[in-house]
């Protein structure tokens, strides 16, 4: 539900019976909405038993609507039948049977999103959608206009082509409508199960049941292995629909890891109020797709379900230690909608899908409290790699002059070279100038690393010629400054290289750097700020991995402090720190002395990549782009007219050559193909006025409702337990707990907003 988006067309409505003659099981009709509870009536064992294998709650999951064949694998024996006639393997393959009787009429149900007059385009704006939403899309010719027409599905149904244009309108596709079409497809006698080892099989029936022979075991329905059991029936466009039938709590542990993964987003409270909005989701919308014989499909257009393969520890204990727990509202589970990064505040669900819901308000996404404030001890005049190789040891701050003469340059060398264990190889050095400057610097550094017998084989003449084409060097000076330049411990200045040129503290200080990085281990660690208290300091590690690794420390009385924004790093003589933080640190004897922070912004959901962007697009391409949808023209102007709570674009018009278009919500997004709606835009122009392209500056991805996934991690790392974060961004809900009977009971635990 991360990006939430639906897909349409499908072939229904028809009727399959009669008999084989060279089947030995009864035939039955095609399996519909109740056919499910048919099938586990007590006509056969294995099928009164599946209570055990999918305990209730169950969950009915659409795993695909459109396989020719589906091939079912295990690493152990299950079962493969309908009623009474089943047989036992670790694999087989599912076909329908190859011979036809003859064809039958039906109906095309879909949701046709809009219609192209050239192929290309139509396949473009379906390329988007398969991108979106992980199902399949067509493009199909139009028997009366001859448009190419894009559509997605299948639905046997058209209460489920109907369900799917009414979502579709909600996330932004408010264009879309719900298509009918005559069909005829062939009509299958039955299905072939080709079984490894055994011979084939062939059944006068439109549905079977796969059951593990062993509760606990799994199914592997194309490679993917899931809980429960499977159903496979033969669908109205004559390809199977796969279904999985699973205990409720089994089903979220393979979707809460898709949804918000906790290899990203390690936060026990975080993935438990994940778990928690996925299992109300279920509740609230269990039943979507009756009318296919399944509750909920397993892409982005409902909740993302990948089974078994996805799981992971954190997310299954968070669903365990939440088991049952859903939110309510008037007693009601709602409609737990959440976004990927709400960049810094959520917005009104009326500003997004139209109607309003007391609990899908606009919620900040920032910490309420004023951060702590630390701060530094050293110049403002200290670059980050002056810093480091000072509480390293390698350098020592001291005199005012800012040159470098070659004894101190030795020294340092001397010093970086013992850090990294090698042994130098240095000869009497003479240069025949009085003054030290870049090319003495690199012909230290070549003595230092022994790169006099190298460098013959590793630079040639050409290749030294190329990346130093000063006159009056000598054939090694410019294979030492060539390959030293080449490897980045050397930086020319932007006027260039000059003999005499004396070397800077800077100069030598980025060499000595750079040359640890290339050659040792980096000498700042990078963690996670846990906490700040009283000036202590509790930093997760990224190389210690375990929260019993964390490190607590005081901050040391003489300490660097620095801040990375994009690629610059920068002294600052204060940071105002929140849990969360990515930092970069060094630990000296008496305490961290210094500190890199490395998070930007303040909000909740500052760590994700998506909290701030800027994206640029040519008129051309904005114009492609916005006419695959509806026709206007090229495009002449942008004019937002009306924005929500948190600052989105909740009214936009389009104005064309051809046409003007108001486009509200998620059309927006949509229209302009960008991540979110909290954006501002700029025009440019060329000198003569034309509008050559548009600039987007935005924050946040999704469309920005509900619970912020992000922005749950943020709150979590800042100390906030699961039921504080759920009713932060749901407010006025209730923790209540689901029970078997699908009442609901009062939870014993508080549910108060931060």
């Amino acid at each position: 539900m991360v990006k939430r988006t639906f897909i349409l067309f499908a072939l229904v409505g028809c009727a399959y019976g009669g008999k084989s003659q060279r089947a030995p099981f009864r035939a039955r009709p095609p399996s519909s909405a109740g056919a499910l509870t048919a099938a586990r009536a007590p006509e056969s064992p294995i099928l009164t038993g599946l209570g055990t294998i999918a305990p209730a709650p169950t969950v009915r999951v659409g795993l695909s609507t459109d396989s020719a064949s589906v091939r079912l694998t295990s690493s152990g024996s299950f079962r493969v039948g309908v009623g009474t006639h089943w047989i036992s393997t670790h694999e087989v393959l599912v076909e329908r049977d190859a011979s036809a009787r003859g064809t039958v009429e039906g109906w095309a149900y879909g949701v046709q999103l809009t219609s192209f007059s050239n192929e290309s385009t139509a396949r473009r704006l379906r390329a988007r959608v398969v991108d979106e939403t992980e199902e399949s899309v067509t493009v199909v010719r139009e028997p009366v206009t001859g448009r190419f027409a894009v559509r997605v599905g299948p639905f046997s149904r058209m209460a489920a082509a109907e369900t799917a244009r009414r979502e579709l309108a909600r996330l932004g596709y408010e264009w879309a409508k719900t298509v009918r079409e005559s069909v005829k497809v062939p009509h299958p006698i039955g299905l072939v199960l080709r079984p490894i080892g055994q011979d084939s099989v062939f059944l006068d029936a439109m549905s079977l049941f796969a059951v593990p022979e062993r509760p606990g075991a799994w199914i592997e329905v194309d490679g993917a292995p899931y809980r429960g059991y499977i159903e496979l029936r033969v669908n109205g466009s004559n390809l199977f629909t796969a279904i999985n039938v699973v205990n409720l709590e089994d089903y979220l542990k393979g979707v809460v890891p898709a949804e918000l993964s906790p290899e990203n987003f390690p936060e026990n409270d975080a993935i438990k109020a994940q778990a928690i909005a996925a299992r109300t989701y279920v509740v609230k919308r269990r039943g979507q797709y009756e009318s296919e014989g399944y509750d909920l499909c397993a892409t982005p257009t409902c909740q993302v379900y990948r089974g078994v393969g996805i799981e992971q520890p954190m997310s299954s204990n968070a669903v365990d230690e939440t088991a049952g727990e859903i939110l309510t509202y008037n007693g009601q589970p709602i409609d737990a909608l959440y976004t990927s990064t709400c960049g810094g505040r959520t917005e009104n669900a009326e500003n997004v899908f139209s109607n309003p819901v007391p609990y899908l308000i606009s919620r900040a996404c920032y910490l309420e409290t004023n951060p702590p404030i630390v701060t530094s001890s050293s110049g403002p005049r200290r670059t980050l790699e002056a810093a480091t190789l000072e509480v390293l040891g390698i350098v020592e701050e001291s005199g005012d002059s800012d040159e470098v003469d070659r004894e101190k340059a030795v020294l340092a060398l001397n010093r970086v070279l013992s850090v990294l264990g090698q042994q130098p190889c240095w000869r009497v050095p003479s240069s025949g100038n009085s003054s030290f400057d870049l090319v003495d610097l690199a012909d230290l550094v070549a003595q230092g690393l022994c790169w006099e017998r190298r460098l013959p084989y590793l630079v040639s003449s050409l290749d030294a010629m190329r990346l130093v084409t000063m006159s009056g060097l000598s054939d090694s000076e410019r294979r030492y400054l060539g390959h030293a330049i080449h490897q980045g411990l050397v930086l020319p200045p932007g006027e260039g290289i000059r003999r005499g040129a004396p070397v800077s503290k800077d100069d030598l200080n980025r060499t000595l750097y750079r040359l640890m990085l290339r050659r040792g281990e980096q000498p700042l660690r990078t963690g996670t700020l846990v906490s700040l208290l009283q000036g202590r300091l509790t930093l997760q590690d990224d190389a210690l991995g375990e929260e019993a690794s964390r490190i607590s420390s005081f901050l040391a009385p003489i300490r660097h402090l620095f801040r990375r924004s994009g690629d610059s790093t920068f002294y600052v003589s204060e940071l105002a720190l929140l849990p969360n933080d990515r930092v970069m640190y060094h630990m000296g004897d008496v305490g961290v002395d210094l500190l890199v922070l490395l998070s930007e912004g303040g909000s909740f959901d500052r760590s994700s990549r998506f909290s701030h962007w800027v994206v640029r697009k040519s008129n051309a391409e904005l114009t492609r782009g916005i006419n695959s949808r509806e026709v206007v023209g090229d495009v002449v102007d942008l004019k937002p007219k009306r924005y929500g709570r948190s600052g989105r674009v909740v009214e936009l018009d389009i104005v064309g050559t051809q046409a003007t278009r108001t486009v509200r919500g998620l059309a927006i997004r949509r229209a302009l193909g960008i991540r979110e709606n909290l954006f501002f835009l700029d025009a440019q122009r060329s000198a003569t006025g034309e509008l050559r392209s548009w600039v987007f500056t935005g924050r946040g991805w999704g469309h920005g409702v509900g619970l912020c996934q992000v922005g749950a991690y943020g709150m979590a790392a800042a100390g906030y337990d699961y039921r504080k974060i759920l009713s932060h961004y749901y407010p006025g809900t209730r923790l209540r707990r689901w029970l078997l009977d699908e009442s609901v009971a009062d939870i014993d635990k508080a549910h108060h907003a931060p």
